[in-house]
């Protein structure tokens, strides 16, 4: 069986880790400093009725186990204890005459369990859900979008308990039935009506219903819903609420007669609303180029749709931002764009020099552009032809040459940029995913700490620049290191050498790191280190022998997870004197039979309770744990 590289913590929660470590585990590299201090838990009952508190944990386990024959969770289905009862009602091999009598348990608690595990629930099981039960139940199912359509309408049916939660669990699920919506429209509160108008797959008619509500959220929210139909809207373009004119305005359902009207609204956002319209007829343009709101302007040039003719005579517009947004709209030609180039607003200059379907002589024009900010936006545009990149790259301004250097994919561009004296210029060249491995390859040695981290970060980094970085004595580099998965093996061992213990364990966990250096790791005075290296897949055979032997129950307990961990090896861990190291035997998928039956007697009842939710324990062994009736306390 192929076994999963995971971190040590988690073997630890398996087996209560909090509970049963006496030495702190780590959850990760990043997490050992933490995981290290000493965190003060508040104080709490430790009577408290659930897992945590006092349990017939055992029986409990045998619940969970999700081998338990069905005859034995039919069983533990009439245990005392409700939390026995709960995990059989969780447990997805609970037969349908289980859940039938689980589903009339007398604690709701069991009852609520038994809806969120078990899955489907026959006709019968569902009667027993939707009748009789305490509202919570209810709630439950409504929210459930397992639930089937006929339940939800009986759930809708029902009188005794329709709590407001309840009405908006029924309208949020996906399987509502269509008279349940309508009826929802009608009679659910606020909140529900509010939740209606809002869902896209909304029907007409419900709609034509809550465009009539007496709430404002609820007619704005139907007003943008876009399976309003064209009738609903036009009603609502007549709303005394600019809010709902509004969103009539911008819906994309809205006909063009209502456009048209709304299109001399006497409030500008709405007219603004009609101008982005895509779906506005292109006749309606002439009214709204006279507008003498510049917002309304500005939301026709930006409108994708807006033809060519209209854009020309915004881009001479007297306002700056409406020229902007003709410069941006893909509509507008080259003859306008060679004239918004010339515009005495640079910001419009900037917008046309980001286009990406300009010319080569117009982008050449704005390369020169007087203005560092045009240039800057020329220099990260994808377009730029390669005789410009390598113009930018000589710019007398290094905020120029910086952007150019962050976005440039030009060989002759970087070339120039890796030497640059500016720092800030070097520096976006490191992060370029798209410099040439030799341009990255020079970097690796450049002097300033700044360069090479950046390069560090730099996911397309070549492997002999990350070799060259590991090997360097910048302990931030080392750490940006360690962040990665693609790490030569050369790098690994020159990381080997550091003393830091954040890099020992992270080349713990390195599934390519090399077998000396695992040797090395697994001879580390720190535990943590031992702990993560004792799990590698490339550990080898006679490494996890020795770590068997380890001085630490956390590096003994560790060392089951690795893949060299066999049943003789796995056989002679299960007799450790330590109950974590037995323990975590006892919760491995390797385990045997032979091995769970003499762990489920364990002296400790910790060990018993990990090999009763094994799923390879024999089914002999749980019914005896079925019987015992011993209860503790999960330590906090």
């Amino acid at each position: 069986m192929t076994h999963k590289f995971v971190p040590f913590f988690l073997s630890m929660v398996a087996f209560n880790g909090a509970a049963l470590a006496q030495e702190p585990v780590p959850q990760s590299a990043k997490d050992i400093s933490r995981s290290r201090a000493a965190i003060v838990q508040p104080t709490q009952s430790l009577a408290m009725w659930n897992e945590k508190g006092p349990a017939p944990r055992l029986r409990i386990a045998v619940a969970k186990n999700l081998n338990c024959p069905p005859s034995m969770l039919s069983t533990l289905s009439k245990d005392p204890s409700d939390l026995v009862r709960a995990q059989v009602a969780l447990n997805p091999k609970c037969t349908d005459e289980i859940k039938q009598r689980l589903a009339g348990d007398s604690d709701q608690y069991v009852v609520e369990s038994l809806i969120k595990g078990s899955r489907p629930f026959t006709q019968t099981v569902l009667n027993r859900l939707t009748k009789g039960q305490q509202v919570r139940v209810y709630e439950l199912l409504a929210s459930d979008p397992l639930t089937s359509p006929q339940a939800l309408r009986d759930l809708a049916n029902n009188n005794l308990g329709q709590t407001e939660f309840l009405l908006l669990s029924l309208a949020r699920n996906p399987n509502v039935p269509l008279d349940v919506v309508q009826r929802l429209s009608k009679m659910g509160d606020r909140l529900v009506r509010s939740f209606l108008a809002r869902q896209q797959n909304a029907n007409a008619e419900s709609l034509a219903v809550l465009a009539s509500d007496g709430d404002l959220g609820v007619r704005s929210f139907v007003a943008a819903n876009e399976k309003a139909s064209p009738d609903t809207l036009k009603a609502l373009a007549r709303d005394n609420s600019l809010v709902v004119r509004e969103a009539v305005a911008a819906n994309e359902s809205t006909s063009a007669e209502t456009l048209k009207a709304l299109a001399s609204d006497q409030a500008w956002e709405v007219r603004a609303e009609v101008a982005l319209n895509e779906h506005l007829p292109s006749d309606f343009y002439t009214v709204l180029l006279k507008d003498g709101n510049t917002k309304v302007r500005w939301a026709l040039a930006a409108n994708p749709n807006c033809d060519a003719p209209t854009l020309a005579m915004l881009s001479v517009d007297a306002d700056a931002i409406v020229r902007a947004a003709s410069a941006e709209n893909l509509h507008t030609n080259q003859t306008q764009l060679t004239k918004l180039a010339d515009d005495t607003s640079y910001a419009v200059v900037q917008v046309v020099a980001a286009r990406n379907d300009l010319s080569d002589a117009l982008m050449e024009k704005l390369s020169q552009h007087p203005s560092a900010m045009v240039r800057e936006m020329l220099a990260v545009n994808r377009k730029l032809p390669a005789q410009l990149a390598v113009k930018l790259a000589r710019d007398s301004e290094p905020s120029v040459r910086r952007k150019l250097a962050s976005r440039t994919t030009d060989t002759a561009a970087f070339t120039l940029l890796a030497s640059d004296p500016e720092l800030e210029v070097r520096v976006a060249v490191a992060g370029n995913p798209n410099a040439p491995a030799t341009v990255l390859t020079r970097l690796s040695a450049d002097s300033q700490y700044q360069v090479r981290q950046a390069l560090a970060r730099n996911q397309s980094c070549p492997k002999d620049a990350l070799i060259t970085l590991s090997g360097g004595t910048d302990s931030e580099i080392e750490k940006i290191l360690t962040a990665r998965a693609d790490l030569p093996k050369e790098a690994l061992i020159k990381l080997a050498d550091d003393n830091d213990v954040m890099v020992k364990i992270f080349l713990s966990g390195q599934k390519d790191c090399p077998e000396y250096v695992l040797g090395q790791l697994t001879k580390s005075d720190d535990t943590y280190v031992r702990s993560v290296a004792a799990q590698n897949p490339a550990l080898s055979a006679d490494l996890v022998k020795e770590l068997m032997h380890d001085s630490s129950p956390m590096v003994r307990a560790a060392v089951v997870f690795s893949p060299q961990m066999d049943v003789a090896k796995l056989d002679e861990l299960s007799k450790d004197k330590d109950y974590r190291v037995r323990g975590t035997v006892a919760g491995s998928d390797k385990a045997t039979a032979e091995i769970l039956s003499r762990l489920a007697h364990d002296q400790d009842v910790r060990v018993s309770e990990q090999a009763a939710g094994n799923s390879n324990c024999p089914a002999e062994i749980l019914a005896e744990l079925v019987r015992d009736n011993q209860y503790w306390i999960l330590q906090p």
